[in-house]
């Protein structure tokens, strides 16, 4: 058995200090999406801690071990968001808020600097992604001698996140295997260590957004890599190009590429999707991740059928417009909209008569717009645009066959 730096003892002292200040968060049976995806599927709602996400553990245990003389500068931080906002409620309870600088990169969502902000420490936005924040942060972290509290490659951090295994095994008496999602790897070691003798059985997988899957080719091709281009991924607490370098040791020996899975983007989204109306549980993209892996593992049956399984929904934390998006383009997936646009007498009864077929053929009206202008010139006349959800082409042919039996003029449009 490899050993490292830190161990079972070292998570359980961790989970003493958090003890004040952090949520021991359900972990809950989801029999709608086990009963959808063949699994005994529970759910270690990350995305109920104090912050949002799981990154206050790690943050709070790495602040909490510093020497006080050093704390009492401030501390320094990089992050995509969720570690920004553990190090600055952290930075608060021990009273350094306003010394201590959190850099975030340009684009992270508004929801998540505003939160970071309220805590009382000083944002400042640098680089176009973490990486590029990152480097800001320790050079900045340097030049001012303060303590850079990093959100995933370091032991102290990476014991406060193995505080969510012993939790769960703590929880359920029995279970399988757990999903988790990985950027830089904090997470997944950290759970990993604490599982490692405390069910020892238990398989853990990891699972990377496609275009920031640099964990998984790391330790495919059995050394630390960078990707070669940015990484690109909704899920942003993910957005990683190049894993930690403890994270990747502690990865490679206990979990290997076999348990690294990834997933597109659109699996992501679907999977914040079926977390939402499935189990009722927000989650940002990287929250969302580990299901994902797992629902895509079930078509590919890279992890066995039936058994029980732990997903760690990692955060909830995510930008009101993208979940919007989310939901409105899985709500119409799969479905067939379709506008018709009929030229009626400008006489009463006529709309509702065309109304009354569309409803008896079962079929949902979404939107009805009237042309300003009179039909082909003819002012006894008036245009009116009917998009309406079908089934399939057919079934609305067969309404537009039985309009036009009835006198109804009417067209097919592409919908807008």
């Amino acid at each position: 058995m490899t050993e490292f730096p830190i161990g079972l003892d070292d998570i359980r002292s961790a989970a003493q200090r958090l003890a004040a200040v952090a949520v021991r968060t359900p972990l809950l049976p989801a029999p709608r999406l086990s009963r959808r995806f063949g699994y005994d599927i529970w759910l270690k709602l990350e995305n109920l801690q104090v912050t949002g996400s799981y990154k206050i553990r790690g943050a709070f245990n790495n602040i909490a071990q510093l020497d006080e003389g050093v704390r009492q500068l401030g501390v320094v931080a990089a992050s995509a968001g969720n570690h920004a906002q553990g190090v600055a409620f952290s930075a608060r309870h021990f009273g350094v808020a306003p010394q201590s600088v959190v850099f975030v990169p340009t684009e992270t969502p508004i929801v998540k600097r505003e939160a970071t902000k309220a805590y009382g420490v000083e944002v400042r936005l640098e680089g176009a992604n973490f990486d590029e924040t990152k480097r800001a942060a320790l050079a900045f972290s340097e030049a001012e001698g303060r303590a850079f509290i990093h959100p995933f490659d370091d032991w102290a951090t990476i014991a406060g996140q193995g505080t969510i295994g012993l939790e769960i095994a703590e929880q359920i008496d029995r279970f399988d295997a757990v999903v988790v999602p990985i950027g830089g790897g904090g997470l997944i070691s950290g759970i990993a260590l604490a599982l490692r003798d405390l069910a020892p059985n238990v398989e853990v997988f990891g699972v990377q957004a496609r275009g920031a899957a640099a964990m998984q080719m790391s330790v495919s091709l059995g050394t630390r890599t960078t990707l070669l281009q940015p990484p690109q991924t909704l899920a942003d607490g993910i957005q990683v190009a190049e894993p930690g370098e403890k994270a990747f040791r502690v990865v490679s020996d206990l979990i290997g590429a076999a348990r690294l899975l990834t997933v597109s983007e659109r699996e992501i989204t679907a999977a914040m999707a079926d977390l939402a109306m499935e189990a009722k549980v927000v989650a940002e993209g990287a929250g969302a991740v580990a299901l994902a892996g797992l629902i895509s593992a079930a078509g590919q049956r890279t992890i066995r059928a039936g058994i029980r399984v732990v997903v760690v929904v990692s955060g909830g934390n995510s930008d009101p417009g993208l979940l919007q998006q989310v939901f409105y383009d899985q709500l119409i997936s799969g479905r067939i909209f379709k506008r018709m646009r009929v030229h009626l007498n400008d006489k009463p009864g006529k709309l509702v008569a065309v109304l009354m077929r569309i409803a008896l053929a079962n079929i949902n009206v979404r939107d009805i717009a009237f042309e300003r202008q009179h039909a082909n010139d003819q002012p006894a006349t008036r245009t009116v645009d009917i998009e309406v959800e079908v089934d399939n082409v057919a079934h609305l042919q067969g309404v537009i066959d039985e309009l036009r039996r009835i006198g109804i003029d009417v067209e097919e449009r592409p919908p807008e």
